[in-house]
């Protein structure tokens, strides 16, 4: 397939910063092979300082413009990621508490391509991983699935009362720096045992979580099989779970995380924009959202404020997972304020974005808040301190964030069954945006939206 997408604006400096994000996506089409994939075939790589995917970034990438503008590859990105257990049971492979995520970008791919033979896969992978996790992960007692947030796999991203749990299990590696990735790091006197899962739990994820069950039934109905009443009673009862949870009346936004020590205050701007996007908050919560968001001089922060530990290297340093600007969470955050009806703080996210792309003329992982430089912050060391990290370059979550916020917020593509609507919300600066060779159905569309 020829590669002939394409968006163009009224304003020819986002046009070079879309151009700059269209070749970081391209660039990062590779060959790769993993699960299901018999040999080596383009994939959507995670960037340039990855040599594979990652399962959280496949579903992204996809959700945000992969699986309209390469569906090929977007496809074999997410094959990539399954796996049969050992029963022979299709699962989705990756880091345990937000893998779920994949079920939403490969309904996106479906509903883009149409493929009903990707969708029985998907189908199946989903409801048995979704079956696995809620036995593996779920608390009964607190009617919430445990885990870390969404892409936060760092221990920077999480309080202090944490960081002494992974310094003892990372004792001995000769890792430098620490990560969640393992699912033994907690200790059993947290009311979990070494080996299950950490005890507490995030707003993003839930979300995460909440989407699975509603995408399982339109799967289900897309492939005409009996849609499972549980799956709808289960998403109900776990909205108002998150809602009861994790909303602060009095503060009007959500809290970052739950757990026995009263949680986090915290805002996660990832887990507020999927709130407002999977339908989790109501239209007064979201209204609250839009206004108590942080932000900063470079947009909004992944997390806010940053852990006071983090000041010990200097007055203006951050976590890596905390304080720092990641523009896959701008992206997301763009289209929540959209769908809010709130385009002008899309646009403020988008000004900064876009001079930060120009500059650097690349897509980075993340920016510094307050400078808007490539900056990776800090992040905990199994010695016990902090270490600077760094921040990978043409990273192709921050590429298709950007892309998608033009194609999702500004022009306000809609799925509806086979059917493409466009809720136009351009914001003040842009007259018109036109979106050429987009990939739906078997057919390339030239989209064009004015005021």
């Amino acid at each position: 397939m020829t590669p002939t997408f394409l968006i163009k604006t009224s304003d020819w400096q986002i046009n070079h910063a879309l151009r700059i994000a269209l070749g970081d996506f391209y660039g990062n089409i590779v060959p790769f092979q993993a699960g299901l994939l018999d040999a080596a075939v383009p994939c959507v790589n995670a960037g340039l300082w990855y040599d594979n995917p990652w399962t959280r970034d496949a579903a992204i990438n996809t959700w945000n413009a992969a699986g309209m503008i390469v569906p090929e590859a977007a496809r074999n990105t997410l094959l990539s990621a399954l796996n049969p257990d050992t029963e022979g049971r299709l699962m989705i492979r990756g880091q345990y508490w937000d893998k779920i995520i994949w079920t939403t970008g490969a309904w996106r791919l479906y509903l883009s391509t149409a493929d009903r033979d990707f969708l029985e896969l998907a189908f199946d992978a989903s409801r048995n991983t979704l079956a696995q996790l809620e036995t593996d992960v779920f608390d009964v007692d607190y009617g919430l699935f445990r885990g870390e947030a969404c892409f936060h796999d760092g221990i920077s991203a999480y309080p202090d009362r944490f960081v002494r749990y992974m310094v003892e299990s990372h004792k001995h590696r000769l890792e430098e720096q620490a990560c969640c990735n393992d699912p033994d790091v907690y200790v059993p006197d947290e009311g979990c045992p070494i080996g299950s899962d950490i005890p507490y739990f995030t707003l993003s994820t839930n979300s995460l979580y909440f989407n699975a069950y509603r995408v399982l039934e339109h799967m289900a109905g897309a492939l005409d099989r009996p849609i499972d009443p549980e799956w709808t009673r289960k998403a109900e009862v776990l909205r108002r779970r998150i809602n009861d949870a994790f909303w602060n009346e009095e503060c009007g936004h959500y809290r970052y995380l739950v757990d026995t020590d009263g949680g986090d205050e915290r805002q996660d701007a990832l887990g507020n924009a999927f709130a407002v996007l999977f339908g989790v908050a109501d239209p007064a919560k979201t209204a609250r959202l839009m206004e108590s968001q942080p932000t900063t001089p470079q947009g909004v922060p992944c997390i806010w404020p940053t852990f006071d530990r983090f000041k010990a290297a200097g007055e203006h340093e951050y976590g890596t997972h905390s304080g720092t600007v990641w523009p896959m969470v701008q992206g997301f955050w763009c289209q929540a304020a959209a769908v809010a009806g709130r385009v002008e703080l899309a646009k403020a996210e988008i000004d900064a974005w876009t001079a930060n792309i120009r500059r650097d003329n690349q897509c980075e992982e993340m920016y510094h808040p307050e400078t808007g430089v490539s900056y990776g912050g800090f992040n905990d060391t199994v010695e016990g301190g902090i270490h600077p990290h760094g921040s990978g370059s043409r990273q192709t979550w921050s590429a298709t964030g950007y892309l998608g916020v033009f194609l999702h917020a500004f022009v306000g593509m809609r799925f509806d069954g086979e059917e493409i609507r466009c809720e136009q919300c351009l914001p003040e600066g842009l007259d018109w945006i036109e979106v050429t060779g987009l990939w739906h159905r078997g057919r390339f569309m030239n989209l064009r939206v004015e005021k």
